[in-house]
């Protein structure tokens, strides 16, 4: 009977064996099919976007992305590219196995760093320590991304923040029929002191949307308006706008060629000294319903700390000239700002706009001081110790970005669009390096007018910044007098109850029971 017992709890022992490695079998099949994952972050910053979902889903032919990574990696990279494998799983996925995934070791062969380098894809010099010495190790983190004839570069994978963007970004542009073109007016970069074309104070915005774009840069003293076939005209820093180009960017305004104005009335150079700024466009916008004031806004409630320097001596100040929009600011509902925190213009005008002289026209605020806001009068001046006498006047809302739709003739599907910013310092180089949101900010609206809003929902996700949330006059003093007496207080009152509770428990003691 025993025997007969030990056969029977064998069996089922190994059926149930047998039934769960069928099940977990099953299991992995069902689920390498699907993909789960609970993430707990604020804006799902861990999950593929529903736009990149959508990108995916209507994939027609395979997408072949070689993801051209070294074996061995220092420790401090694996959970880097654990991720990075993780976000490449999910566009398996999502694409029901339209993008096909083949990792390639460039170290394994001759052939495959060459063809690593021959795409661009660079080798990483990394320090790293060893066996208790330093050595220098070479690691490649580089993807490349082919469809048909075409093929789009990743250099360096090794921002997971950007690579969605990045990658999303790529396949659109393999998969569409025409590569948007982008017309770029702006300043071009000065000459160093051997003659030979510099950097100019833009650069980071010029590569930003090569990224994205087909860029034609346009020199509007020339007749390069009036013959470019452009998606959008991005024009930054105007100054002295041609009589001749106003006329090209009137057809192309009625075309309904959306174009977007980066300008402010006043320069302020690395001494502080400010001077007047003639773009040549004010009339131009003028005609459509927006001005461009003058005065320089103040803004006593959301603005930023600035660094000067005093001799050898410097010094951070609370600088009410550098304006930060917050999310209060920003129009929730437009998807060129509705995901940011803030923005920063430095030393930044304010717009005037006249919807009532344009019946039917749509004026949009797109980013707006506090209600504390105040403007300078009178001429500029933007050193530290002007604030001390300065006249308060009437406190609002100033708008420094708008969106200006109006009905196109006979084109009920179609609108001409213009987007004005009275702030050409937020998106120069020094600025964009500190406050990224800024570029978003431009990359956003170029995006939404021309694409919709298939790449916004997907640059806008992870936090620029994540602002403190500051307390009240009246509660910062609470806090304070919190601190310095009730905190004593609490200490004492804690004292006196301990030394009554021992009280009593010698008392209890010294009685004798009889």
């Amino acid at each position: 009977m025993d025997q007969k017992n030990k056969k029977r709890n064998r069996v089922q022992a190994l059926a149930t064996v047998g039934l769960v490695a069928l099940a977990l079998f099953l299991a992995n099949v069902l689920f390498s099919r699907l993909f789960l994952r609970a993430d707990l972050t604020e804006e799902k910053e861990y999950t593929l976007s529903e736009s990149t979902r959508n990108v995916l889903k209507d994939l027609k032919d395979p997408v072949t992305l070689k993801v051209y990574f070294s074996k061995e990696i220092p420790p401090s990279l694996s959970p880097l590219k654990q991720r990075i494998f993780d976000l490449l799983d999910e566009y398996r996925v999502y694409s029901r196995r339209k993008i096909n995934i083949v990792q390639v070791t460039p170290e394994e062969s001759q052939e495959r760093e060459m063809e690593a380098q021959m795409l661009g894809i660079p080798p990483l010099q990394l320090n790293v320590i060893r066996r208790d010495k330093q050595e220098v190790m070479k690691v490649y983190m580089g993807m490349a991304l082919f469809y048909l004839d075409k093929k789009e570069v990743i250099p360096l994978a090794v921002k997971v923040e950007n690579l969605e963007y990045d990658l999303t970004s790529a396949v659109l542009k393999l998969t569409s029929s025409a590569e948007p073109k982008l017309g770029l007016v702006v300043p071009p970069p000065e000459n160093d002191q051997l003659g030979l074309p510099g950097r100019g104070p833009y650069s980071r915005l010029e590569e930003a949307l090569k990224g994205r774009f087909a860029v034609d840069r346009l020199d509007p003293a020339s007749d390069d308006l009036a013959r470019s076939e452009i998606s959008a005209l991005l024009i930054v820093d105007p100054r002295d706008f041609p009589d001749k180009a106003k006329k090209n960017l009137d057809d192309l305004f009625e075309k309904g060629i959306p174009i977007v104005v980066l300008a402010g009335t006043v320069n302020v150079g690395d001494d502080l000294q400010t001077s007047r700024v003639k773009t040549g466009l004010e009339e131009w916008l003028k005609t459509r319903g927006i001005e461009i004031d003058a005065q320089l806004i103040i803004d006593p409630r959301n603005h930023t700390n600035a660094t000067f320097t005093s001799g050898i001596m410097q010094y951070s100040i609370p600088y009410p000239f550098f304006v930060q929009v917050t999310r209060e600011g920003l129009n929730s509902e437009n998807m060129a700002t509705a995901k940011l925190e803030n923005i920063l213009f430095p030393w930044t005008n304010t717009l005037k706009m006249f919807p009532d002289d344009h019946a039917g026209w749509k004026y949009t605020p797109l980013a707006q001081s506090s209600e504390a806001a105040l403007t300078q009068a009178g001429e500029p001046i933007v050193v530290p110790g002007a604030l001390e006498n300065f006249q308060e006047g009437e406190a609002g809302k100033k708008t420094i970005a708008v969106l200006v739709e109006a009905p196109l003739p006979n084109q009920e599907d179609k609108k001409r669009l213009l987007v004005a910013a009275a702030n050409t310092q937020f998106i120069k180089d020094h600025v964009v390096a500190d406050y990224p949101g800024n570029l978003v900010f431009v990359q956003n609206l170029l995006d939404g007018l021309t694409l919709g809003d298939q790449l916004i929902g997907i640059r806008s996700r992870g936090k620029t910044t994540r602002p403190i949330a500051l307390p009240s006059p009246t509660a910062t003093s609470a806090i304070k007098f919190g601190h310095m007496v009730g905190i004593p207080l609490a200490v004492i009152g804690f004292g006196i109850l301990l030394a009554f509770l021992r009280k009593k428990r010698r008392e209890k003691a010294a009685i004798i029971y009889i």
